[in-house]
């Protein structure tokens, strides 16, 4: 499959990298999932640029676990415009795509929260049916807010107020831009998981505030009285200059 999205040259050198002898598992993968040429590129690119970054570091992509993930999407922050640099397309997919591989898995220290999470997890696959991916994707949102709650022995659930939800999204959303709906839908499903579970009632849900996307932020809620009289004024003098 590789050879169908490389040329000779750009396939080898991929291949003689850390994440080489991963990359045509993965690039099959995207194929059956129907991913275009071109974003399937992207993803089997980033993979490569995940595993160079991992060697400078003395790790192999076995080697790694969340806290490498972590730390290398924070090297990857958002070019001006906006859009993903060229490392980061389709990352947070790798850890599902390449599990059968074996790498990107490395188990973390267990933590209090790695209980609910289990089960949030459990939850997400069984009864919701949600994807490989997007299980890591929620899971990678919902973990801090949990851990922010957690006792030497587990999560205090008391600490679960209206604020703490509502700080907690806006904090989060604030750092990641593009990715502020899947954090909203992140929460409110692990709010909805709480609720079936008997944690936390069910006007929790209504705690999560509303977030602009990063894509409209910048727009006016509403233009202004000098904005709206410039345009008044521009519209007047368009048809002044029209010849009768």
């Amino acid at each position: 499959m590789l050879d169908k999205l490389f040329n000779d040259d750009s396939r080898q050198r991929l291949l003689a990298g850390p994440m080489g002898p991963h990359l045509g598992a993965l690039a099959s993968k995207l194929a059956e999932l129907g991913y275009c040429d071109s974003q399937a590129r992207k993803v089997v690119c980033t993979a490569a640029a995940l595993g160079d970054w991992l060697a400078e570091r003395g790790l192999t992509p076995a080697e790694a676990g969340r806290a490498e993930l972590r730390a290398y999407i924070e090297t990857q922050k958002r070019m001006p415009s906006g859009r993903l640099r060229d490392g980061a397309v389709g990352f947070s997919r790798l850890p599902a795509l390449l599990e059968a591989e074996g790498v990107l898995c490395k188990p973390s220290p267990e933590t209090p929260a790695d209980p609910c999470l289990r089960r949030f997890t459990a939850y997400l696959a069984n009864v919701r049916g949600v994807t490989p991916s997007t299980q890591w994707t929620y899971r990678r949102f919902v973990g801090p807010l949990v851990l922010g709650l957690c006792v030497s022995d587990g999560p205090d659930w008391s600490k679960l107020t209206s604020d703490y939800v509502s700080n907690y999204v806006l904090g989060t959303t604030s750092g990641v831009r593009a990715a502020k709906g899947r954090v909203v839908s992140a929460v409110r499903t692990f709010l909805h998981f709480l609720v079936l579970e008997g944690i936390a009632p069910a006007q929790m849900v209504k705690a999560i505030p509303r977030v602009r996307r990063w894509r409209y932020a910048k727009l006016p809620k509403h233009l202004s009285a000098r904005r709206t009289s410039i345009g008044a004024k521009r519209v007047r003098n368009t048809h002044e200059d029209k010849p009768p």
